[in-house]
């Protein structure tokens, strides 16, 4: 909370001064480049996978047919 204060009175103050904020605007501008840059090398980045929500198909699927038609409570011995 005391950081997000002291940036909050720095705007202010850059408000006032052209200098200033010049400045300001300028290291904003020059933090999102970078912050830009470095999304862009990780997303083509080897490890970079795609990761999606629903869990892949089973590599084999049940029909559900069961003996008898019912469900087994228990494991066939």
């Amino acid at each position: 909370m005391f950081l997000i204060v002291q940036a909050a009175s720095l705007e202010r103050t850059a408000l006032d001064n052209p200098h200033l904020y010049a400045a300001l605007a300028g290291a904003l501008a020059a933090a999102a480049l970078l912050v830009r840059r470095r999304t862009k090398v990780q997303a083509r980045s080897e490890s970079a996978a795609l990761q999606f929500d629903d869990p892949p198909d089973p590599a084999i699927l049940s029909l559900g047919l069961y003996r008898d038609g019912i469900l087994p409570l228990e494991p066939a011995a």
